[in-house]
């Protein structure tokens, strides 16, 4: 019986490990940028553009903050994520947002930039990850549902 218990643990710690290793943790985060460089920015090329993006060093929210993804599409039919925030990351984000119409903010996977969207309106609880134009790919949107639920 016992010998049978220790089995069953170490399979479980086998099984463990093996998860553990599939899945690789990703990080996501989303950043204040500028089109205009000030101290404490990055420079980044933004993704299908001629454009640099200067992305501030200290995240607004990361995948940490984030209660739920899943994969949706955007208006236009393209592959997107939808977001639900927890409450104190909605404030940040919403402060941030509201005061930053019309300017960009960087999201960012895995230290790389993703996408840096003009922000349209205030964002609280609810967003949601486009990839312009041509949508997110399926690739993208397995890495960042990975990241969202490896916090």
């Amino acid at each position: 019986m016992i010998r049978a218990s220790l089995l069953i643990a170490l399979a479980l710690l086998v099984v463990g490990c093996a998860t553990q290793t599939l899945v690789p943790q990703s990080n996501l985060e989303f950043f204040p940028a500028s089109y205009s460089q000030t101290p404490g920015t990055t420079a980044f090329s933004v993704p299908d553009s001629d454009r640099t993006i200067y992305i501030s060093d200290e995240p607004i929210i990361t995948h940490k903050d984030i209660l739920k993804a899943k994969e949706t599409r955007d208006a236009h039919g393209a592959l997107a994520i939808s977001l639900t925030l927890t409450e104190q990351a909605g404030e940040r984000m919403y402060e941030y947002t509201r005061n930053h119409l019309s300017e960009p903010i960087a999201i960012c996977l895995d230290g790389e930039l993703l996408s840096a969207p003009t922000v349209q309106s205030a964002i609280r609880t609810h967003s949601q990850i486009t990839g312009g134009v041509e949508g997110l790919s399926k690739e993208q949107v397995q890495k960042i549902l990975n990241a969202v639920h490896a916090r």
